[in-house]
């Protein structure tokens, strides 16, 4: 794939534009950047979009002798738990935002508001990420 038809995520884009420098030193933006891929993985291999699309419960009647999800999908689906644990209450909205969502924090009001508000922001996303780092680490 060439450099010219990617379009970067929106972590991505933050980790080019120094935004992931925030938070504990024993990280570089680079782990932060890793983890948050890996949580979105995990989010995306595991399904987790479409559960409530699909009811595990119903007996299945298409022929294929399979019973739910593939072991991989549980797999990846158990980790996102587990990281969604890993991660405090406070930081997690703007993880899952940058992360998940792939969207960018927004912010309103006064400039000065705006720019407290954006740094916080960030750091609480920094903050999360160390959290994931930690957590996906320990899960070597």
């Amino acid at each position: 794939m060439t450099e010219k038809n990617y379009k970067q995520s929106t972590l991505e884009r933050y980790a080019a534009a120094g935004y992931l420098n925030f938070g504990c030193r024993r990280y570089g933006p680079m782990d932060r950047l890793c983890a948050g891929k890996r949580l979105y993985a995990d989010f995306f291999l595991g399904g987790i979009s479409r559960v409530a699309a699909a009811d595990m419960s119903k007996i299945r009647v298409d022929g294929s002798g399979k019973d739910g999800e593939p072991l991989t999908c549980l797999h990846h689906r158990d980790n996102y738990t587990k990281a969604m644990a890993a991660v405090p209450a406070e930081f997690w909205p703007v993880v899952r935002l940058v992360c998940v969502e792939d969207r960018q924090i927004v912010a309103t009001g006064p400039e000065k508001k705006v720019k407290r508000e954006l740094y916080a922001a960030r750091l609480d996303l920094c903050r999360g990420l160390d959290r994931l780092v930690e957590f996906y680490l320990r899960k070597r």
